[in-house]
């Protein structure tokens, strides 16, 4: 039953029981209609595709961000950044993204949020990093103090191999 407000009121008005009775079933009834609308919105996932350079064409024309096979970070950290408050996924189609060049930089992390999943396509999906990070101070991926993050469904490679 929708909740009906009384718009009238009277400076002089004695508010009764009934008209509490009436306002507590009408606060009850907008917090269960915010509760359905939070519900609603926490099963909805954002999802931002980007597509590597050497992703197909199909791949490419069905992303929402496409990769330039140059300091690929740039681009994924764009995706991440489209998604809302709350999270969501980026979806990264097969291909072989070459997170950074050889500009020297140490700023040239995929920087992660909370809430987000981070998915490739399997071992056709590829992170390549040109430099041997172990001899380098880099950060590949950084997601400090990051909570609820999912990497999955990608590999990880270098110069000198991981």
């Amino acid at each position: 039953m929708a909740y009906t407000g009384k718009t009238d009121w009277k400076y002089d008005e004695v508010v009764t029981e009934n008209d509490m009775n009436r306002i507590e079933k009408g606060v009850m009834v907008a917090h269960t209609e915010l509760q359905d609308v939070k519900d609603t919105v926490a099963k909805r996932t954002a999802v931002v595709v980007v597509a590597a350079s050497n992703s197909s064409q199909k791949s490419k024309n069905g992303a929402d961000y496409i990769c330039t096979g140059t300091d690929d970070y740039l681009t994924i950290n764009a995706a991440i950044s489209a998604l809302p408050a709350i999270g969501g996924k980026v979806f990264l189609m097969a291909g072989t993204y070459n997170v950074f060049s050889s500009v020297e930089s140490k700023d040239r992390s995929i920087n992660l949020i909370s809430n987000l999943t981070l998915e490739g396509q399997g071992y056709s999906t590829v992170l390549y990093y040109p430099q041997n990070f172990f001899t380098e101070e880099l950060y590949l991926i950084m997601g400090y103090e990051k909570s609820h993050v999912t990497l999955k469904n990608l590999r990880i490679t270098t110069k000198g191999g991981v």
